[in-house]
Parts: structure tokens; sequence; C-alpha cells
């Protein structure tokens, strides 16, 4: 006969006169009594215990039914009164795995999990005043089983210990076990794992896992695949060489495949990251690179370090928080390290620059920057963007070639964008001012220039420097203060320097002047001057204008050609304007005089001339001298005080002179006519006389 019985079944037992079948069942916790002859059910009881039923076996006399659980309990039922009449709550301290009677029929055994057997005398009682007899020195491991001989003189149990489990194991791993649904499971595994279950389709599969490792099943093929994953990380399945393959992934990433060695290899990758292959110590290595970049190795602690590099970077290693760190670094790059948010971190800098950081966006961002610069944020396409900038900068952005630019410029600067070399390059230009291209020592140098300059270059102090300089004027150099100096100056002049402010400026002089500073506007001002020259300033057209004057002169200023002109006048002179060669020409004269020109030496010459003068030139010590004279004078030279003096004379008069209070005077006189003195009005006349004439006045 075959009789069915709904659940799992667990145990099951043949009384000894052979009348009766008693078994076991998961559901309902349940024992079921049937006919040995017939296969009739005869009793079942549910809920006879609060958890699974583990064993149940009749007595030899074949009158009660003993019965144990994973909830620890002893039952006795009779088969004559239909009812329990005898209930134990043990003292195990694990799962009672199984029982079993003395001939007798007087002690039952129990055996457990807590690695423990006890006795119990269920005819007297007499473990009601004392408990059951407990047998604990016996075994090691988890007791599985337990009978009496037949005298029962002895006691044979048997346990999860021991025993010798064989397994093939590949080199370096170990057999690990543990119990799961009442089976000791033993598994290779690499050393450090662990047994992890889960219950997939009906079963419990068992898989060794590195610690903190999660079991994550996902449908595959028709197939339910569990994998072992990192928290947080899902199944992602690809077909590969005419097979499936499944990976835990990071979410967003994706299997990658590449051929290497005779093998398809099958990573998770970063969307848009290739499969590089190197060969290394022996050994193929496979990685997720970004494109362009290419595998570098090195030797640290021991070991051969394999890692993905931008081409040219190379690998610096350095010992922090008692770890090797092995990083990408540019030539020449150094790691720094700084504590942030209780964390060591190792970033590469070039030399000099030290770590930063700040919080934004909830987050501590760490940079490095120069020294002297500060991190600092702003909001850009959704996104908090961070940068080292100078004090006092700030972010500005612009969409340049469907990118968003983010650059640090001076307040009121702006990013101007143009395309050299099959690049797009924005920098940070002044109001007006455009970007000039220009080949340089192989390299395309582009500069912010005002409209209408250019970059000219020269090699100083074995560096090719390219500066913005006004179309004609060149790159002059000069040595100040241990720096070696480039400025753009006019042909013939050269750099000048003087100490300002706690600074050495240099600026570009004629030969012959010098810098001369002042405070105008709560700026200092530096200026070339003549010797003897000094700064006057002057407000025009709401600007304080600054220029040198000789002692006594002041600014005086005038407008010409929509243009307001600022000179320097003696006391009582006015601009006076006049167009020669197309230019407006703009000159200090004294009240009455006008400006009158000529062209000497390829030069349109202006001076201010009384009425009627006209002007005369002459060429004298190399220079030509230009001079207002009357009609029909002519130019005369003279030797006086190693100076060479050029007057306006009538034809025939010569130039004579005299000393007169501390002066050399220089005058035309009539042949035989001498100068001669006298004191007017606190004033020395001096005019020619003939001899033995005095002045009257």
């Amino acid at each position: 006969w075959t009789a069915a019985q709904a659940g799992l079944l667990t145990s099951c037992s043949v009384s000894e006169d052979g009348k009766y079948v008693v078994s076991s069942s998961d559901l309902e916790n349940a024992i079921c009594l049937t006919s040995a002859d017939t296969g009739e059910r005869l009793f079942h009881i549910k809920d006879h215990h609060k958890s699974t039923i583990t064993r149940c076996r009749f007595d030899p006399q074949s009158q009660h039914v003993a019965s144990v659980s994973e909830d620890r309990t002893i039952k006795l039922w009779d088969l004559v009164s239909t009812q329990t009449t005898l209930s134990i709550n043990s003292t195990h301290t694990n799962v009672i795995s199984n029982c079993c009677f003395t001939a007798n029929g007087r002690y039952l055994c129990t055996a457990s999990w807590d690695k423990t057997l006890q006795l119990w005398d269920v005819q007297t009682g007499t473990f009601r005043s004392h408990g059951g007899l407990t047998l604990s020195k016996g075994h090691d491991g988890s007791v599985s089983s337990c009978t009496f001989s037949v005298d029962g003189s002895v006691l044979v149990s048997g346990a999860y210990d021991r025993l010798t489990v064989v397994v093939c194991c590949c080199p370096g791993s170990v057999p690990v076990s543990g119990a799961y649904d009442r089976l000791t499971v033993v598994l290779c595994c690499c050393p450090g794992q662990v047994l992890v279950s889960g219950a997939y389709d009906r079963l419990t599969v068992v898989l060794c896992c590195c610690p903190g490792s999660v079991l994550v099943s996902g449908a595959y093929d028709r197939l339910t695949v569990v994998l072992c994953c990192c928290p947080g990380s899902v199944p992602v399945s690809g077909a590969y060489d005419r097979l499936t393959v499944v990976l835990c992934c990071c979410p967003g990433s994706v299997p990658v495949s590449g051929a290497y060695d005779r093998l398809t290899v099958v990573v998770c990758c970063c969307p848009g990251s290739v499969l590089v292959s190197g060969a290394y110590d022996r050994l193929t290595v496979v990685l997720c690179c970004c494109p362009g970049s290419v595998l570098v190795s090195g030797a640290y602690d021991r070991l051969t370090v394999v890692v993905c590099c931008c081409p040219g970077s190379v690998l610096v290693s350095g010992a922090y928080d008692r770890l090797t760190v092995v990083l990408c670094c540019c030539p020449g790059s150094v790691l720094v390290s700084g504590a942030y948010d209780r964390l060591t971190v190792v970033v590469c800098c070039c030399p000099g620059s030290v770590l930063v950081s700040g919080a934004y966006d909830r987050l501590t961002v760490v940079l490095c920057c120069c020294p002297g610069s500060v991190p600092v944020s702003g909001a850009y396409d959704r996104l908090t963007v961070v940068v080292c900038c100078c004090p006092g900068s700030v972010l500005v952005s612009g969409a340049y070639d469907r990118l968003t630019v983010v650059l640090c410029c001076c307040p009121g600067s702006v990013p101007v964008s143009g395309a050299y070399d099959r690049l797009t390059v924005v920098v940070c230009c002044c109001p007006g001012s455009v970007l000039v291209s220009g080949a340089y020592d192989r390299l395309t140098v582009v500069l912010c220039c005002c409209p209408g300059s250019v970059p000219v270059s020269g090699a100083y102090d074995r560096l090719t420097v390219v500066l913005c300089c006004c179309p004609g004027s060149v790159p002059v150099s000069g040595a100040y203060d241990r720096l070696t100096v480039v400025l753009c100056c006019c042909p013939g002049s050269v750099p000048v320097s003087g100490a300002y402010d706690r600074l050495t400026v240099v600026v570009c002089c004629c030969p012959g002047s010098v810098p001369v500073s002042g405070a105008y506007d709560r700026l200092t001002v530096v200026l070339c001057c003549c010797p003897g020259s000094v700064l006057v300033s002057g407000a025009y057209d709401r600007l304080t204008v600054v220029v040198c004057c000789c002692p006594g002169s002041v600014p005086v200023s005038g407008a010409y050609d929509r243009l307001t002109v600022v000179l320097c006048c003696c006391p009582g002179s006015v601009p006076v304007s006049g167009a020669y060669d197309r230019l407006t020409v703009v000159v200090c004269c004294c009240p009455g005089s006008v400006p009158v020109s000529g062209a000497y030496d390829r030069l349109t010459v202006v001076l201010c001339c009384c009425p009627g003068q006209v002007l005369v030139s002459g060429a004298y010590d190399r220079l030509t001298v230009v001079l207002c004279c009357c009609p029909g004078s002519v130019l005369v030279s003279g030797a006086y005080d190693r100076l060479t003096v050029v007057l306006c004379c009538c034809p025939g008069s010569v130039p004579v002179s005299g000393a007169y209070d501390r002066l050399t005077v220089v005058l035309c006189c009539c042949p035989g006519s001498v100068p001669v003195s006298g004191a007017y009005d606190r004033l020395t006349v001096v005019v020619c006389c003939c001899p033995g004439s005095v002045l009257c006045l």
C-alpha cells in the first residue's frame, strides 16, 4: 500500500508488534498513525509541537509514541487514551535531533545539536524534581543519532564530529562547512570566504562568498542564476562567445568583452570604457580603461601593480596611513596627503602646491592649489563646480563648442573663445580685447591682446617669451630684482627700474629719462620723465591725468579733433592747434603767438611764432635746428659755456656773450657793439650797446 501525507516527511517508525506506522510532517507540525496492514490513517494530530518534529519513535511495548522537535520539547502520546500523557521542556540549548528507548521502555535518551545527550526516566518521573541526566563529554559536534544496546548497558551516539569529509578542492582553496536545512554543507572556498545561503526556486542555495557580500538572483536563459554580489550591485547579463554570461555590476555599468590569450574575457565596465590588455609578470592583465588610456606597470611592495593611465603619465608611490598608495601622475608631480573628514586623502600635485579643502554641496572637496589660492564654487549646468582661484577672482562660465567652460577670471573680465589648431581655446580677457595667436617654438600661443596689437616673441633666459605689442614695438629685457623682465618698448627705448611702494617697477623709457612716481587717486603712478621734471596732475573729462612737466609749468587742456589733449604749458600760455600733414597738432603758445609749420628732415615741425615770423633751419652739431625768425634773418651759431648756441640774427650781426647774474647771455649784436646790463624792476636786462654807451631807463 501507499499512503500520501501533506508536507515534508521528517521521520517515521514501525511499532515492535508490527501493527502501526507513525510518521511526522513539517506541515502543521503533525504526527500521523497509520495501520501497517491496510495503510488506513487512524489518527492525525495537528500542532503536536510548536516547531518541526525531527524524530518520532514507538516504545518497545508499542503503547506510546515519543516525539522530539526543534522547539526542544519531548512528548509521549498514548495509543490507548489517544492523548498526550507526558510533555517535557528539556534543558537542551539547541535542536533535539533524535531519541531512543531502552529495551524495558523506562528510559528515553534524547540527542541534540548542543553536543549533549540527556536521559529521562519516563516511568517514575524522577526528572520532575532534578531534571534529566546530561551526558556532555562525548562529542565536539552536533549529536545526530543515538541507540541503546539490547540489554540497555551501552548507549551509542553519532555526531557531526570526527567525520572525514572528502571533497576535491582547487589548490589554495579550503573546505568550509555550515549547517543549512538540517544538513551540514561542506564546500571548497577561497581562504577568508564564508558560506552564505538563500532560498531560490524552492531550494536552499549555499555559496562561498566574500565577507559582507549577499546572494542576488536573476532569471537568464530560462534559469535562475544566483551570485554573490557586493551590497548594491545587481546581476547583468550579456551573450558572449555563444554563452550567456551573468556578472555582478555596479548600477549603470555594463558587461564588455574582448578576446585575450585565446579566451573571451567579460568584465563590468563604465559606459564608454574599453578593455585594454597587457602582459605583466607572466600574466595577461585585462582592465577597463577610458578610451586612449594605456596600461602602465610598476613594482611596489613586492607586487607588480598595473593600472590605466593617460599617455605620458607614470606611476608614483608613497606610504600613507600604513598603506602603499600608487597613482598615475604627470611627470614631475608628487604625491601629497592630507587628512579630511577622518580620511587620509592622497592625490598627485605639482611640486609646491598644497591640498586645500572646502565643503560644497554636502561634500568635502579636496584640490591641489597653488599656495595662497582658495577653492571657489559655482553652479553650472546643474552641477556644482569647484576650482582653485586666486583670492578675489570669481568663476565665470560660457558655452563653447557644445561645452560649458568654467574659468577663474578677475572681476570684470569675460571668457573669450577662438579656434586654433583644430581646438576651441577659451581664456579670460578684459572687455574689448581679442584672442590673437602665433606660432613660436613649435607651439601655437594664444593671447588676449588689445585690438591692433600683435604677439611678438623673443628669447630670454632660455625661454621664448611671447607678448602683445603695438605694431613696431619690440620686446626688450633686463634683469631687475633677480628676475628677467620683458617689456614691449618702442625702438631705441630701454627698460628702467625704480623702487615704489615696496615694489620694483620696470618701464620703458627713452634714453636719459628716468622713472618718477607720485600718489594720485589712491594709486602710485610711475612715468618716464626728463631729469628735473616732476609729476603734475589735473582732472580732465572725469579722469585724473598725470603728466611730466618742467618745474613751474602746469597741465592745460583743450578739446581738439574730438579728443581732450593735456599739455604742460608755462603759466599764461594756452594750447593752440593747427592741421599739419593730415594731423591736428596741439602746442602751448604765448598769447598772440601762432603755430607755424615746416617740413625738415622728413618731419613736420610745428612751433609757436610771433605773427609774421617764419621757420628757419640749419644743421649744427649733427642736428637740424629749426627756429622762429623775422623774415630775412639767418641762423648763426657760437660755442659758449661748452654749449653750441644757435640764434636768429640780422644779416651781418654776430652772437656775442657775457656773464650776467650768474648766467651766460648770448645776443646778436652789430659788429663792434657789446652786451651791457642793468637792473630794472628786479630784473637784469642785457642789450647790445656801442662801446662806451650805458643803459638808461
